[in-house]
């Protein structure tokens, strides 16, 4: 995984940590990037246990790793 990637997935879940959850479109106005850039990084974190996707919007597990 590039820094870049590893960077902005650091910075979608600290912002996620903070709001408890947010919208695709919120993050990827917050990151600068495309919203299918925010998909492709939600669909690792969702992988990883790390988030939960419903229909545009993605919320922190607290209980994930």
């Amino acid at each position: 995984m590039s820094d870049t990637k590893s960077i902005r997935l650091s910075q979608l879940v600290a912002f996620l940590k903070e709001q408890n959850g947010a919208s695709v479109n919120d993050l990827a106005s917050h990151l600068g990037v495309s919203h299918m850039t925010v998909r492709r990084d939600l669909s690792i974190l969702e992988t990883q246990g790390v988030v939960t996707l419903f229909h545009g919007s993605v919320i922190y597990n607290q209980s994930g790793p």
